[in-house]
């Protein structure tokens, strides 16, 4: 073996090569020169345990065996106690298993509005799952089947929410589950069971109307009877009912409406506003009337209808004796109702009447014109109901009045409303009481004739202010030609 041959490095590299460029360099004079290196206690050391150390352990354990063994099981139970934690994290039923167990297990409730609420039934519209805890015990009503061979079993929480147009309900519970064969199945019943309710908008105004009853007896409950007049509920038994405004607070949770009672015919009626206020339960989901008024004028007979206008045609004329004067038949009666009022002698209506009076005495034989009629004109008067029982059963309402009584005679008037077949119609009779001095053989007397003219009355209109822009155009159409009256395009003019 020669051994002056080199030795060959697998990484192609010499040793000396290494030790002559690491170490060694040479000066100008040939002469080796040693890389300074540093001092032994200037050399970082590797961490680890210093061998000096070990005693003092050794001693302290000595010193504290007692300590030294508790903190040993203190770090063995911390750590036993996280691997639990997380075996027990991981071995859980997934949530989309819990979700559809309490689609199926869980029933929707059976809901009803009551009296004032709608009876829509309740969809299920979302499921929440919530807490998962494992349980040391078998849950609450687990049967044989369900906990046989289980190796473990854990609770969850989930809320199921329901919804119509008008309510939100809110259904919590508890479910079980148990683990068997490295698989979950539910176990034991639903537990913990609650609802609650939230409203989405206000009560059922149909069912409002229906159950009216409960209104009108709570709001005439707060007001002092009134003296001829039956209670509230009964006095609008047969009334006819709206409601003409709502309002709902959604963070109150409570709606008031107002509700307008009507009873009566054409011409008069019994009017009155209730307003009433319900408050909703969110335990059970049911409206509640909690408070409810009436407006004082319930008992008050009113008579707006009438108030406007007239226009009576004339249709006959009776007269006490003699022959008949017949001008009111070219000659229309207007007749103007402005007003209305209550007082403690009754109902009455001002106004003002047009129509012909008769002053004078019986003609020969019917005319359509006598020397003495006189054209009234625009003349007041005040009516006022008659109550008696016969204007009564004649019509819906009757007012008389008299004129003031004028040099040839006293005019009175009686207005009936409501007559005919339908109640629809409405007569003006106008009565002429003419006094004139007459003779018996050669007796001289004070002598009257009567005479009553009947009238078909109806309601004009109300006059309509014309607007702006129709006056406007009224006058642009008067003013520009017409398109007639224009040349044609390239004619001659």
């Amino acid at each position: 073996m020669d051994t002056d041959a080199p030795i060959k490095d697998p990484d192609g590299t010499r040793p000396t090569d290494i030790i002559a460029d690491g170490l060694d360099r040479l000066d100008d004079d040939g002469l080796a020169s040693t890389v300074e290196r540093p001092a032994a206690e200037d050399r970082p050391r590797p961490a680890r345990l210093r061998t000096h150390d070990l005693p003092d352990v050794r001693a302290y354990i000595k010193r504290h065996p007692r300590g030294f063994a508790v903190l040993v099981l203190a770090t063995l139970a911390v750590i036993m106690m996280l691997a639990l934690a997380w075996r027990r994290r991981g071995n859980l039923p997934d949530l989309d298993f819990i979700e559809q167990d309490a689609r199926a297990r869980i029933e929707a409730p059976a809901y009803s509005g009551g009296y004032f609420g709608d009876d829509d039934r309740l969809i299920l519209t979302q499921v929440t799952v919530g807490a998962r805890q494992h349980s040391e015990r078998a849950p609450e009503g687990a049967e044989l089947d369900e906990t046989f061979g289980a190796m473990s079993y854990v609770t969850s929480d989930v809320m199921l929410t329901y919804q119509n147009e008008s309510v939100i309900a809110t259904k919590t519970a508890t479910l079980g589950y148990a683990k068997q064969n490295a698989s979950w199945i539910d176990a034991g019943g639903v537990n913990n069971e609650q609802m609650s309710f939230v409203a989405t908008r206000g009560v059922s105004q149909r069912k409002v109307l229906l159950n009216i009853e409960q209104l009108l007896e709570r709001a005439g409950s707060a007001v002092p009877e009134q003296e001829g007049h039956a209670p509230l509920a009964e006095f609008y038994e047969d009334a006819s009912f709206e409601i003409t405004s709502a309002s709902f607070d959604d963070a109150s949770q409570t709606d008031t409406l107002t509700v307008h009672a009507r009873k009566g015919g054409l011409f008069s009626s019994y009017e009155c506003d209730i307003v009433a206020t319900f408050s909703f339960g969110q335990s059970n989901g049911l409206w509640e009337l909690s408070e409810c008024t009436v407006t004082d004028d319930a008992w008050t007979r009113r008579f707006d209808p009438i108030v406007g206008v007239w226009q009576g045609t004339f249709k006959s004329q009776d007269v006490s004796s003699g022959s008949k004067c017949l001008a009111a038949a070219d000659t229309p009666l207007v007749l103007t109702i402005t007003s209305w009022e209550t007082s403690g002698t009754g109902v009455r209506i001002t106004g003002t009447i047009s129509a012909v009076a008769h002053y004078h005495q019986n003609p020969e034989e019917d005319q359509e014109a006598t020397e003495g009629d006189e054209l009234l004109a625009d003349v007041p008067f005040t009516a006022t109901l008659d109550n008696s029982d016969s204007a009564q059963q004649s019509a819906e309402a009757v007012f008389t009045a008299t004129l003031s009584e004028a040099v040839g005679g006293k005019v009175s008037i009686t207005l009936q409303f409501g007559v005919g077949a339908d109640g629809a119609g409405v007569t003006a009779i106008v009565t002429t009481e003419h006094q004139f001095e007459d003779t018996f053989i050669v007796v001289p007397y004070k002598n009257q004739v009567l005479y009553a003219d009947t009238y078909e009355l109806r309601l004009l209109p109300e006059e309509e202010p014309e607007e702006d822009g129709q006056n406007a155009a009224s006058d642009s159409a008067q003013t520009e030609p017409s398109s007639e009256a224009q040349p044609a395009s390239g004619g001659q003019p």
